[in-house]
């Protein structure tokens, strides 16, 4: 008579259990508790049952919640975001790396070698390129190196354009989501407008359509000064077009194939000064650098700076019935730069412009500059009152600074309905240095 098999003794007492011997929706909450989606997507060649569970719709939400969850304690909710600029022109990168601790993106997956990056949506790049056929413009995610091409857009002579890029939610689940690609034209520099022209693109039927926007006359008047504007801020799903002191606002995705060629835009509250249009968790926000001594930004003594600024807020997620714009910010910031002592024995001398301003994504009271003539960059923490210099950057930095928000979850290349749609992936071939510097 054979003896019955001994059951190997359990440490403790406790049962033994394995991975597989957990039922899905505990194995679930294990993989969404991985740092990183690189790791997440490491695991799914163990198996079919978690390459079944890892590729489920609901499996970068739940991801993306349990992210925003145990990071909501930080005053910086939200995920890392980098600023990034990108020109290259006949396979020589104008811009290079100069802070190392971001991963490492390119845009050398592009078909193309000739590309400038012209706006971004969270994690996607929309980048364009001059070919035979005109200007072409290409959707990429520089992370995971995934590329769709646009039809050449229709040739236009205006002096003045601004371009954005938008995707309606939830673009983060698959590809089969729909964004648009809106161009503003504006002929000449200097114009009192009842009527702004828009070439959009619609993914749904795969070509760009020609719009006109009536500005209603509550409005005011919708006036391009400078050939820095018309502004373009995509903020809670809509579109924001700034001129002047005016500001109307347009949902995208009421331009479809059956809409007719005209349309009108909301109206907004009129801006309270003449500054930038800038977007933060979902606030619309104004930033005024005023006059003082004679410039911009005064340098008082040798790499001292102080810089007078004023922050207006317009918090679209809590109004209901649009109110009017309030002052978020008003005062005098200090700090010291990284560059030496400078002359100044003129005027001229203490001028330092801020070319370019950014407003970090998730934390409307630190603003970025970038000032050209020293060749820094800058953070200003309305909180704290403090300017600290950020890097050096090469004085050959011409190209906008865009804001890229890294994604929990990266979000998927978006599907054309065009049959000469063009996709691709990461080429071996690189030709493009992308990194401009991480703010985490």
């Amino acid at each position: 008579m054979a003896r019955p098999r001994k059951t190997p003794k359990m440490k403790h007492g406790l049962n033994s259990t394995t991975m597989e011997d957990l039922d899905d929706n505990m194995l679930t909450q294990i993989l969404v508790r991985l740092p990183n989606c690189k790791t997440v997507l490491a695991c799914t060649p163990v198996n079919k049952r978690w390459c079944s569970l890892i590729s489920d719709l609901n499996f970068p939400v739940l991801f993306d919640n349990h992210k925003k969850k145990t990071n909501s304690d930080h005053e910086d909710d939200g995920p890392p975001w980098t600023l990034i600029t990108a020109i290259h022109v006949r396979e020589q990168p104008l811009i290079k790396e100069f802070i190392s601790r971001s991963p490492k993106l390119s845009l050398g997956c592009l078909p193309c070698k000739s590309f400038t990056a012209t706006a971004t949506f969270k994690d996607l790049v929309l980048c364009y390129s001059y070919e035979k056929c005109g200007r072409v413009y290409y959707i990429t995610n520089p992370l995971t190196k995934q590329w769709v091409a646009l039809p050449p857009c229709p040739v236009n002579k205006q002096l003045i354009t601004r371009i954005a890029l938008i995707c309606q939610r939830p673009y983060n689940l698959t590809q089969h989501y729909k964004f648009r690609v809106v161009k503003l034209l504006v002929q000449g520099k200097v114009h009192s407008l009842d009527t702004i022209k828009l070439f959009v693109y619609c993914s749904e039927i795969g070509k760009w359509k020609e719009i006109n926007i009536r500005i209603p006359k509550e409005a005011g008047q919708f006036r391009i000064m400078t050939s820095a504007e018309p502004e373009i801020v995509v903020c809670n799903d809509l579109l924001y077009f700034k001129g002047g002191l005016c500001l109307v606002a347009l949902d995208p995705f009421d331009v479809n194939d059956v809409c007719g060629t005209t349309l009108d835009a909301r109206v907004m509250p009129p801006l309270p000064d003449f500054g930038d249009l800038h977007e933060s968790s979902g606030q619309l926000l104004v930033v005024h650098t005023p006059e003082i001594h004679g410039g911009l930004w005064f340098k008082k003594t040798g790499s001292s700076i102080e810089l007078p600024m004023m922050v207006w807020r317009l918090d679209l997620n809590k109004a209901i019935i649009l109110g009017r714009w309030e002052m978020a910010f008003q005062g005098l910031c200090n700090g010291t730069l990284n560059s030496g002592e400078l002359p100044s024995n003129t005027l001229s001398n203490n001028k330092i412009y801020p070319e370019q301003i950014v407003v970090h994504p998730y934390n409307h009271k630190l603003i970025y500059m970038y000032l050209a003539s020293e060749e820094e960059f800058v953070s200003c923490d309305m909180q704290t009152r403090c300017i600290t210099p950020s890097k050096s950057l090469p004085n050959y930095c011409l190209s906008k600074f865009l804001r890229l928000e890294h994604q929990w979850w990266p979000t998927a290349i978006p599907a054309c309905a065009m049959h000469h749609n063009r996709t691709g992936v990461a080429t071996t071939t690189d030709y493009s240095y992308y990194i401009a510097t991480d703010l985490y």
